[in-house]
């Protein structure tokens, strides 16, 4: 959150992946914890709805981060792979 207000961003893939490259080269000890997951599976639609609650820290330039989220992902059997097709977090703390 920002100033309080919740922020939505929408990458593409090739956005996403240089997003997470750049932020692991700068970070340190890093910590995750999942916990709370369900699984619900819809079969005839051929996707899976996944939430869980994501305990993440780690360090970045000598300061120490932490967050918690709630989680929700889909994931769907595109040509015979599964592909997570949309992801979504709120944070929590």
């Amino acid at each position: 959150m920002a100033n309080g207000k919740a922020q939505k961003i929408q990458l593409q893939v090739p956005q996403y992946k240089a997003m997470l490259t750049q932020g692991w080269k700068v970070a340190k000890n890093y910590k995750y914890k999942r916990s709370d997951t369900k699984i619900q599976i819809d079969q005839s639609a051929k996707k899976a709805t996944i939430t869980a609650i994501i305990e993440e820290e780690l360090e970045m330039q000598g300061k120490k981060i932490s967050s918690k989220t709630s989680e929700k992902s889909i994931v769907k059997l595109i040509n015979g792979k599964l592909m997570v097709t949309d992801l979504n977090a709120k944070q929590i703390k």
